[in-house]
């Protein structure tokens, strides 16, 4: 398991080296961010998309000189940036939501309800996620019943993966739950179609781009991943679009192999 996170570490210091001859834009172009989980004092690095605590807090400061929306608006107006976390882990109430709450802050969390009824003490449980949606500045959304990819499910489990979390959160917050992020980014034409039928609005894919390119996904919000290697000259250079390439070459890239 080492090996394979130092590969990915390689390769994504060659990622950098290679945004260093971008463009980097003045503005964030509409900039939605996705955290999965903070962590303070961990031995081991067992997952990338892990961000340490004190990393969390000088990135939270330099997202302050921006205008910071609610994920349901980030396309309202001009250089926006939006927060969200996916899976729902535990420290994005005990850790994140303090520094969030006190610079007032929006955000939104994205749940697998699986997790809740597992009542892992990993991830949020429905006391967490009830005192974070009486929050006005928190959004609850969904990321599945069970985390799976969408692509890969007829249509009968599809919508059960769909309608199932939405109505155990709806359940839980005694709100509507209108945002969904896609299970490892991955969607198709259906989904979207479906996801709205079943009372979605704001749905999430994670193409690490800004959100006014031509290359934005019709219906969905591109989100840029923060992880593990991100230290702040990278974390900049993401929210500056320095990184954008990369969603660029990933679609020239399979336009190539049609």
């Amino acid at each position: 398991m080492k090996s394979i996170y130092s590969l990915y570490k390689y390769k994504y210091y060659l990622l950098h080296f290679l945004s260093l001859f971008t463009t980097k834009n003045s503005e964030p172009n509409n900039r939605c961010i996705m955290y999965h989980s903070i962590f303070k004092n961990k031995k081991i690095m067992d997952d990338i998309h892990i961000v340490e605590y004190l990393n969390f807090k000088k990135q939270i400061s330099y997202l302050k000189k921006f205008n910071i929306v609610p994920i349901n608006q980030i396309n309202k107006k001009k250089n926006t940036i939006s927060i969200t976390f996916d899976d729902g882990y535990k420290d994005t109430f005990k850790l994140a939501y303090p520094i969030l709450k006190k610079n007032n802050i929006p955000f939104a969390v994205f749940v697998i309800t699986k997790n809740i009824q597992n009542k892992s003490k990993k991830y949020l449980n429905e006391e967490d996620i009830k005192k974070l949606s009486r929050d006005k500045n928190v959004i609850i959304g969904s990321h599945g019943k069970n985390h799976t990819d969408l692509t890969t499910l007829n249509n009968q489990m599809l919508i059960e993966e769909l309608k199932q979390s939405k109505l155990e959160l709806e359940k839980i917050i005694k709100k509507k739950v209108t945002c969904f992020s896609f299970p490892y980014g991955k969607f198709n034409q259906k989904i979207i179609k479906l996801s709205k039928k079943l009372g979605y609005k704001t749905l999430c894919n994670s193409e690490p781009c800004a959100n006014n390119f031509l290359h934005r996904e019709a219906a969905t919000l591109n989100r840029q991943a923060i992880i593990y290697y991100d230290n702040y000259i990278f974390f900049k250079n993401k929210i500056n679009g320095k990184f954008d390439f990369i969603a660029n070459l990933k679609r020239i890239l399979k336009k190539s192999n049609k």
